[in-house]
C-alpha cells in the first residue's frame, strides 16, 4: 500500500500523470495491481500515463476513482475502472439540514452524517 500526497504547484492532471509514471514506470520494481484515486481530474492524468506506459486497464492494473454525479469526465464505460459517484447537491442539502438543526439548538439524530457513494461499475 502506498499513499502519496500531491504537489500543490501542479495541476491535478499533472499530479496524476507524474504519480502513475513514478509508481508504474519504474523498471525492476513490481508495480501494484491497482490504484485508488479520489479525484476524477487526477484520474485523467493517470489514464494518460497508462497509455504512455502501455498499461491495459483490467489486465495489467485496475483503477478505482471518484467523480461527481453526471460528470462528463468518464463519458463512456472503460473496462477495468470502477467509478464511485457522489452528488454535490445531496452533500450541500445534507450539510444545510445539519446546520439548520444545530442553529435551532437541537442535537442531530446521529453523531455522524453519512452521504453514500453510488457505485457506477464500469468494468
Amino acid at each position: 500500500v502506498q499513499v502519496r500526497v500531491g504537489k500543490e504547484a501542479l495541476t491535478l492532471q499533472e499530479q496524476g500523470y507524474l504519480l502513475a509514471m513514478d509508481v508504474f514506470g519504474q523498471n525492476g520494481k513490481q508495480a501494484p495491481d491497482g490504484i485508488i484515486v479520489l479525484d476524477d481530474l487526477m484520474t485523467t492524468g493517470i489514464l494518460a500515463a497508462f497509455q504512455v506506459l502501455g498499461i491495459r486497464l483490467g489486465k495489467d492494473a485496475w483503477l478505482v476513482t471518484h467523480t461527481n454525479t453526471n460528470s462528463m469526465v468518464f463519458l463512456s464505460a472503460i473496462p477495468g475502472i470502477t467509478v464511485f459517484e457522489s452528488d454535490p447537491g445531496e452533500i450541500v442539502a445534507t450539510l444545510f439540514a445539519l446546520l439548520d438543526t444545530l442553529l435551532a439548538g437541537q442535537t442531530p439524530t446521529f453523531a455522524q452524517t453519512k452521504i453514500p457513494f453510488r457505485n457506477c461499475l464500469k468494468s
